[in-house]
């Protein structure tokens, strides 16, 4: 069980970029099982791949989801130590704990959040998705940002709204410089 999850990590570090909004899920999972057929260790990994592929494709999203959350609080960081990360599992980084606030679901203590933020970050790892955080940020008039991405499909903010008027956009390379302005 720790060698496919293992395998998936490792592949994703090497052919997932964070932050570009590119992943494919399903052409990942593919090119995981070509691995795992390729490899001989004795145990029939490919077919407790099968077994287990809903799990699989899940860690691929939730692993790449975090490699982008990794990657913009480094950034975010990196332009000002005035911020704060709320949600799931920051706690377990020790190099964020200083700016962890605890998950919740009490809508008044999320919005006063938003509201005193003057950037509110959005990540996807797929592509820019409309997500309830996002459009709570612009109802409020709050500032949000997210990375820029090559992938266009039904449901992407960019149907209803307009990149550098209704939110503002980065990729990585040019985030510090954004978010700054």
């Amino acid at each position: 069980e720790g060698y496919w999850l293992a395998v998936v990590k490792r592949l994703l570090r090497e052919y997932y970029t964070p932050l570009r909004g590119e992943l494919d899920p399903l052409g990942m999972f593919d090119r995981i099982k070509t691995l795992l057929e390729q490899e001989t260790i004795g145990f029939d990994w490919v077919e407790h791949f099968k077994k287990r592929s809903q799990e699989v494709k899940w860690i691929i999203v939730q692993y790449s989801r975090l490699l982008d959350r990794l990657a913009i609080a480094r950034q975010m960081l990196e332009v000002s130590r005035e911020c704060e990360f709320r949600g799931g599992n920051w706690e377990h980084y020790l190099e964020f704990a200083e700016w962890v606030q605890p998950h919740t679901n009490d809508t008044e203590v999320l919005y006063n959040s938003f509201q005193k933020g003057k950037i509110n970050l959005h990540v996807n790892i797929t592509g820019f998705g409309i997500h309830s955080r996002v459009l709570d940020c612009m109802a409020m008039n709050c500032f949000i940002m997210s990375h820029t991405t090559p992938r266009r499909c039904v449901g992407q903010l960019t149907e209803c709204f307009e990149p550098d008027v209704h939110y503002g956009v980065f990729t990585p390379e040019d985030f510090k410089e954004r978010a700054r302005y």
